[in-house]
């Protein structure tokens, strides 16, 4: 498993492979005070969409999410189909998605 501050990197390879065929990220930064998520957003240029849960958690309850790095799957009716996979198995997900 990659740690946080390796994902950004392999994801946005990822991203930019399957973006055309409907992939969206969000990236919820949980679990710090305000500056330092502000810092890595600037830092990692993100070409996806990010936001910072401030504490209140209410983006780990609406996903299950029970710790963190975690990622949840959905599919385009927002069932969860996977979750915590690292960024190879979600390439390989995806491969085997977009040849059905």
């Amino acid at each position: 498993m990659l740690s946080c501050p390796q994902r950004p990197g392999r994801l946005k390879k990822i991203y930019k492979a399957y973006q055309p065929a409907g992939l969206e990220i969000l990236t919820v930064y949980s679990g710090y005070g305000q500056q330092v998520p502000k810092e890595l957003l600037q830092k990692e240029k993100l070409p996806w969409l990010a936001v910072i849960d401030n504490g209140v958690g209410e983006s780990k309850v609406s996903t299950q999410v029970k710790r963190t790095p975690d990622n949840v799957f959905f599919d385009q009716n927002k069932r969860i189909i996977a979750r915590d996979l690292s960024p190879d198995e979600l390439a390989t997900t995806l491969s085997e998605l977009v040849k059905k």
